[in-house]
């Protein structure tokens, strides 16, 4: 099974999300779809765990947001390169 099947397999949801049959296949739509949900995981999580410290959650959060706009723009990049 890919990668994206088994995280998604391991919150429940398996390879169909919402009963929709939406199929995750691998390449650049399960690399962003993934990093997509594992982001907005950590976001949720950070909130929760820092909502005493609001300037050092929203810091976390910045970082994390940064990250993974630099992770999704590097990897739509690559995509295009390769695909022309």
């Amino acid at each position: 099974m890919r990668s994206s099947g088994k995280l998604l397999e391991a919150f429940g949801f398996g390879n169909r999300i919402g009963g929709f049959g939406f199929q995750l296949e691998p390449g650049v739509v399960a690399n962003t779809t993934t990093a997509l949900v594992v982001a907005l995981i950590a976001l949720a999580s950070e909130a929760w765990a820092l909502r005493e410290q609001p300037l050092v959650m929203l810091g976390v959060m910045a970082v994390t947001l940064i990250m993974t706009l630099v992770y999704l723009f590097g990897t739509w990049r690559f995509a295009e390169r390769t695909l022309i």
